[in-house]
């Protein structure tokens, strides 16, 4: 058993509960407190006096005033692929839309291509690099997704670098077999034949070899329609997987209402929607996860209406996006910032999104996502004042240390620590 004291706040909830509404707008500090782990669960917190007399025989870890938070959590991200590209990026700075490059065989496709051609070896490489950034970011667990392939191999091969990676690396992969990324040159003008191919040649491997969790589409002009999209994601659950979806990115589409209707765990973007499908995915429990940084990233004006989703009652979360083409950052904090400034969500609101809201949004909630009696002891030592400093200091990474299932696995002095979870 070990005791972490002179912690001078401590981001704790007694419930453990994912927010939504008013709540989201509420956290619970306790100043000047201590933390206790045992093995890899968070056993009791509270006065570091009462803490001391409790566990008089508990080792004595001292955080030299620094505040704890629960680990952050990405729940949406895109962190295996070949290549590069900072040529679109240059063009999109000088006024070429995403839906263009798209167009004009750029965008996903040279991805695509990309990854084709790398190694599982080259591959694994780039993503525990990812990783490494990810963690000293204050990441403990994210949400990954293949997608750039769009064949039968290629995803497979994606899927294989993400479970070697989740074992090697201290942060927990939930894994995504995103073929429905879009369509790919092969069966272009042909989705549902697509669709048929992922089913029945690609998928029932993925589920035999348990190589993702969730199944995941584009619902977007530029992919597939919300009829297509709802007839997969419904197939994916008929065949076992846990389903999400990324919709209204660059348009109103009805993808919200898609999320409704089959009560998709997470419907991701959601950048144009309408109050009407706000409302389906509150009655259906859809949480929204939303990503600025890829509106950022797109210079875009509009932004997802994150207010609207938390009046309503949306459970909201946030993750980076992270991947080569609208959003090349592992910089949760940075998300963080632009969800204050650019959404108008209060920091208490930020926090709960990359916390707990984000373990809901892979319902992990039970276990992880927040500092609760009898969760997982992912935290992390952050070297500000106060909690709200992390959003007006901005541009620096705070994180000293990062723990793992009760296990330091991080600190600035000494780096990452890679231990396999076998």
């Amino acid at each position: 058993m070990k005791i972490f004291y002179n912690i001078k706040q401590l981001l704790v909830s007694d419930s453990g509960l994912p927010v939504n509404g008013p709540e989201q707008n509420k956290i619970n500090i306790l100043e000047n407190s201590a933390l206790v782990t045992d093995g890899e669960l968070i056993h009791d917190y509270g006065d570091t006096d009462h803490i001391f007399k409790k566990y008089p025989d508990a080792e004595r870890i001292d955080l030299r005033g620094n505040i704890v938070f629960p680990g952050f959590i990405d729940p949406h991200t895109h962190p295996v692929f070949g290549g590069t590209r900072e040529d679109e990026f240059a063009a999109r700075l000088q006024g070429v839309p995403y839906s263009e490059i798209a167009k004009s065989g750029g965008g996903i496709f040279v991805t695509v291509r990309q990854t084709r051609e790398a190694s599982k070896e080259e591959l694994l490489a780039s993503t525990l690099k990812v990783l490494d950034s990810m963690l000293k970011f204050g990441i403990t667990t994210i949400e990954a997704k293949s997608g750039y392939g769009l064949d039968r191999n290629v995803e497979i091969k994606m899927l294989e670098v993400l479970q070697e990676a989740d074992r090697l690396h201290p942060i927990d992969i939930i894994s995504t077999y995103l073929g429905g990324h879009t369509i790919p040159t092969e069966f272009q003008n042909r989705p549902r034949k697509y669709i048929d191919f992922m089913l029945k040649e690609v998928m029932p491997e993925i589920k035999e070899r348990g190589l993702a969790r969730y199944t995941d589409i584009w619902c977007e002009a530029l992919a597939f329609n919300c009829k297509d999209s709802e007839y997969y994601l419904k197939k994916s659950r008929e065949m076992g997987f846990d389903i999400r979806l990324h919709a209204n990115e660059l348009s109103s589409f009805g993808g919200g209402i898609v999320a409704s209707n089959l009560r998709a765990d997470s419907a991701d973007h959601m950048v144009y929607t309408s109050d009407n499908e706000i409302r389906e995915m509150e009655e259906a429990g859809v949480v929204a996860t939303l990503l600025p940084g890829t509106m950022f990233n797109l210079k875009s004006e509009v932004y997802a209406p994150a207010q609207n989703f938390i009046d309503f009652g949306v459970h909201v979360a946030l993750g980076t996006d992270f991947n080569p083409g609208s959003c090349m950052s592992e910089n949760i904090q940075m998300i963080m910032v632009l969800s204050a400034i650019q959404m108008d969500m209060t920091p208490e609101e930020v926090i709960n999104a990359v916390t707990i809201n984000a373990a809901y949004s892979l319902r992990l909630h039970e276990r992880i996502g927040s500092i609760t009696r009898g969760k997982k002891a992912d935290f992390i030592v952050l070297n500000i004042p106060n909690y709200f400093f992390i959003f007006y200091h901005w541009g620096f990474n705070p994180v000293e240390q990062v723990y793992k299932k009760g296990s330091l696995v991080y600190s600035k002095n000494e780096g990452v620590k890679h231990v396999s979870k076998c």
